[in-house]
């Protein structure tokens, strides 16, 4: 008798619609299309929530300086929608954190524009802590692969066909020129170039000049919009590892990541220009960047050396290039005008 109560009573409720579940919150549509227009007070908003503190705004970097780069490109040009974006060179403790904390899909899903959003999020990279996946954030979803780029094709963990929507990096690293931190991005930059996809680079303010060199330089890499470069980012702030895992003692002192950031799509090489001629090109240039870099600051690399950092993964992207100075095109100039023995020296040590 009571199960045929209860039958009553959910048609009933079901009738007058009571048992519906709630409208999901749609925020007014996003006006803020140039990245001068971003603020963390407007993030905040977008999001639902309050944006207090700095470990808020350092978990948010990644997402909301990605959603930033996307409404400042033409509609024509952005990522499609409804694709897969891969962020490579993902760390467990950076964007992982980001992600199992409702970081990254979750403000993706607030601020990027509908022809524009995608349904997954693949983070790739060898720092990434296995092969896992988020149950989906509104229409994005997260999952994890613990792989170098090349070596997850090889084993199917994601793949060329269909091609990602698009592709992000993080302070990757190559920008800054030095040899030990940018060598590892050759062949994974050559890769990725080869897609034909909407690149987006965010990256240390320094390192502009220096991704600029390899990748257009070297690479060939054609911008997304032409004549549009490097921007500054209203949306870069420091995000200490420590802040990340909850952690006390973050160093909040180092510069901001996603100071700048720039979109590079396809290349104006390809084959074996692409994938063999520009890797050795840029390498040489690597190491010709370090044979005038090593001596001159080898005093600043022993200061840092000397200072323990046990049982703390190194953040080398910042605290090592901001003992030099490569930023500007002057600083790069001093490579084409120094000594011809200098790079005879570098072409000998390659061979």
């Amino acid at each position: 008798m009571s199960s045929f109560k209860d039958f009553c009573k959910k048609r009933q409720a079901k009738k007058l619609g009571f048992d519906a579940p709630p409208p999901a919150r749609k925020p007014a549509p996003l006006t803020r299309k140039s990245p001068e227009e971003w603020t963390w007070a407007f993030v905040a908003d977008r999001c639902g929530e309050s944006g207090d503190g700095r470990v808020w705004r350092a978990a948010r970097t990644h997402a909301a300086s990605l959603a930033c780069g996307v409404w400042a490109v033409p509609e024509a040009s952005r990522p499609r929608s409804g694709g897969c974006w891969w962020v490579v060179g993902a760390r467990a403790y950076v964007e992982g954190a980001m992600a199992r904390s409702g970081a990254l899909a979750e403000v993706l899903d607030e601020l990027l524009p509908w022809d524009a959003r995608p349904t997954e999020v693949v983070l790739v990279g060898p720092e990434m802590d296995g092969d896992w996946a988020l149950p989906a954030a509104g229409r994005v979803r997260v999952r994890s692969v613990k792989d170098t780029l090349d070596a997850a094709l090889a084993r199917g963990a994601v793949a060329r066909d269909p091609k990602p929507s698009g592709v992000a990096l993080f302070q990757a690293g190559f920008g800054t020129l030095l040899f030990p931190l940018a060598e590892c991005w050759l062949a994974t930059l050559a890769e990725l170039l080869a897609l034909d996809v909407p690149v987006f680079s965010a990256h240390y303010a320094p390192e502009s000049e220096g991704e600029r060199v390899v990748l257009c330089e070297k690479f060939g890499a054609k911008l997304l919009v032409p004549g549009v470069g490097a921007r500054d980012c209203p949306l870069g702030h420091a995000c200490p590892r420590e802040a990340l895992d909850g952690r006390s003692g973050a160093d909040w002192a180092k510069g901001p990541s996603n100071a700048r950031f720039w979109w590079v799509k396809g290349s104006d090489k390809a084959g074996a220009e692409l994938f063999e001629a520009a890797p050795g090109d840029a390498a040489l240039f690597l190491r010709r960047c370090a044979h005038i870099f090593a001596p001159r600051d080898a005093g600043d690399w022993a200061k840092l050396l000397a200072v323990p950092k046990p049982n703390i993964q190194p953040d080398f992207n910042v605290s090592v290039f901001e003992c030099f100075d490569t930023s500007s095109s002057a600083g790069l100039r001093e490579l084409d005008e120094s000594d011809r023995s200098v790079q005879k020296s570098a072409e000998s040590t390659l061979i």
